[in-house]
């Protein structure tokens, strides 16, 4: 997973439709689509409802909203860290009827940051 991905997953999200998402994230239309394909293939299932309706794009339970508002925040921590840190484990949590999470965790620090 790369900060990248998690950028056209949030610009997705807060768009009307692919175009925008595309023009928001500074990507094409089909870079878009294929970093959005990467975050489903590493998630192992399908993150979006549809590919028609953005606004609908989470077919997770109830803590979507949650996950898309802290994603600004958490996509350029991540890279900080990845960049930064040598042994980080990058973990996606993921499971049908449930949001997926990224987990850093900074094993020399003996933290995580969720």
């Amino acid at each position: 997973m790369e900060p990248r991905q998690l950028r056209c997953c949030v610009a997705l999200a807060e768009s009307p439709s692919f175009a925008r998402a595309a023009d928001r994230a500074h990507v094409t239309q089909s870079t878009l689509s294929h970093r959005i394909r990467q975050l489903e293939d590493e998630a192992g299932q399908p993150l979006l409802a549809t590919r028609t309706l953005p606004e609908e794009c989470f077919k997770a339970s109830g803590a979507e909203p949650i996950v898309v508002a802290e994603m600004p925040t958490v996509a350029p921590m991540l890279g900080l860290v990845l960049r930064r840190l040598i042994g980080a484990i990058v973990a996606i949590n993921a499971a049908p009827a449930q949001s997926f999470a990224v987990t850093v965790r900074r094993t020399a620090l003996g933290n995580s940051l969720r």
